[in-house]
């Protein structure tokens, strides 16, 4: 226990780091503020992936979280983040030109890239206890993953006001919920990437080669609670899928993560025809 402690606490404080390091360094090249940001975003990325990589198979969690033979089961989940693109405002897309757009994107795909190796890829199947596997410890899992994506998100202080960085942690907690889930249903931690880098891009095209944007501190309580209803209001639908699922978790889902976990070619071969 005091190992997956430490694992799960110096991985955090990396993630910190290694972040707060990269928009620093940033800040010191000759480019604008956004270009700063996403520069720093896909320095971070790749430094963060390659190291959850190596960690991943080190634990040999790689069957698991689909590093190595993917699963493609339960594949329309991974579009159901996409409906975000009904509720936001992509005019700003036809007024940008592939350039523009492409280092957002490059931005948005490695940091998210890295978030999901990092949480999903490490953090989840740590939480798993390998000697007793069952149905409750997965979705005790998932939850404490969520909650600690979420909480990661309140890194963003360092740029936003309290009310901001209060929705980046309520959404990224919910994010958290329903990716977790989909890494046990789904093993395919490049498919929960993608997903997770065009939400999060679709959510970014209203700003790029805008002017910044003065921020407002709006501290108050009523405020602050009008915030998190209307932001857990907008992304319900996969909260409701998140916790439909999650109950769904049954000890074949658990004989699939014991048998991910163990590596064993033949075992995860036949749970993945099974589920496809």
């Amino acid at each position: 226990m005091k190992e997956k402690i430490f694992r799960i606490t110096f991985l955090i404080v990396l993630f910190i780091v290694i972040s707060r390091m990269c928009h620093f360094l940033m800040t010191k090249a000759t480019m604008n503020d956004e270009m700063q940001t996403y520069v720093a975003k896909i320095c971070f990325g790749v430094c963060i992936s390659c190291y959850s990589i190596y960690l991943i198979r080190k634990y040999k969690y790689h069957y698991l979280v689909g590093i190595s033979r993917p699963s493609f089961s339960n594949s329309f989940l991974y579009i159901c983040p996409l409906y975000i693109v009904l509720l936001v405002d992509l005019s700003n897309a036809k007024n940008l030109n592939l350039w523009q757009m492409a280092i957002p994107f490059a931005g948005v795909f490695f940091h998210a890239f890295a978030e999901e190796l990092t949480i999903r890829g490490i953090i989840l199947p740590t939480l798993i206890e390998r000697k007793d596997i069952s149905a409750q410890s997965i979705k005790k899992a998932i939850w404490i993953s969520a909650i600690i994506f979420g909480l990661v998100h309140f890194i963003s202080l360092s740029e936003y006001d309290f009310t901001s960085a209060i929705t980046q942690v309520v959404y990224a907690t919910i994010h958290g919920l329903f990716y977790g889930m989909l890494l046990i249903k789904g093993r395919n931690i490049y498919l929960i990437s993608v997903s997770h880098a065009l939400v999060n891009f679709f959510n970014r095209i209203k700003h790029i080669g805008q002017p910044s944007m003065v921020v407002t501190d709006t501290n108050d309580a009523q405020s602050l609670l009008l915030t998190i209803i209307l932001t857990i209001a907008i992304f319900s639908p996969l909260l409701c899928i998140a916790f439909v699922y999650i109950r769904k978790i049954n000890d074949e889902d658990a004989s699939d993560v014991r048998a991910a976990l163990s590596y064993s070619g033949k075992s995860i071969a036949d749970t993945g025809e099974n589920n496809s």
